[in-house]
C-alpha cells in the first residue's frame, strides 16, 4: 500500500482513537485543568471528549524501523460532566513500520473503539504539549 494512504487510514482510525484515549485521561485532564484558572481548585474525576475537529499530520518520518508521525488534533474536553475545556493537542507518536508490523491483518476501519484501543502498545506517543487551552463553559 502506498505510504500516504496508509498513514492517512491510520489517522482516521487507530491513531484518532489512541491519542483520544490518551487525552480522556485522568492525569492528561488534571494537567488541562491546570491550564485554566479552575485548575487549582478542580480534580478531574471523570472525562470525555465532546467534540474533535480531526487528527491532522504535521510531519512523517523513518527512524529505527519505526515511522514517527507530527500531530495536532483540536478536541473539547469535558471533565466531571461539567467543565469543558478546549484545546490543541500537539506532538510526536511513533508506530512500528510496514515491515516489521503486519497492518495488512487488521481491517482498522470496521472495528469499534474497544477494538482500536487494544492495540495502545503499538503506539508510543513520545510527546504530547497542550495550546490554546481556555474553559468554554461550565454547567
Amino acid at each position: 500500500m502506498d505510504r500516504k494512504i496508509f498513514i492517512e487510514n491510520l489517522r482516521t482510525t487507530l491513531l484518532w482513537e489512541n491519542l483520544c484515549g490518551c487525552i480522556e485521561n485522568i492525569n492528561y485532564a488534571n494537567v488541562l485543568l491546570q491550564k485554566t484558572d479552575l485548575g487549582n481548585n478542580i480534580i478531574a474525576e471523570n472525562t470525555s471528549i465532546r467534540d474533535s475537529e480531526d487528527f491532522y499530520i504535521t510531519a512523517v518520518s523513518e527512524s529505527d524501523n519505526k515511522i514517527v508521525i507530527g500531530f495536532e488534533m483540536p478536541f473539547i474536553l469535558c471533565v466531571n460532566g461539567k467543565y469543558n475545556i478546549q484545546a490543541t493537542a500537539a506532538g510526536e507518536l511513533s508506530i512500528p513500520d510496514t515491515e516489521s508490523y503486519p497492518y495488512d491483518k487488521h481491517d482498522f476501519l470496521s472495528m469499534d473503539k474497544k477494538e482500536l484501543l487494544s492495540f495502545s502498545s503499538i503506539i508510543c506517543i513520545a510527546q504530547i504539549t497542550y495550546r490554546d487551552v481556555e474553559i468554554i463553559g461550565v454547567w
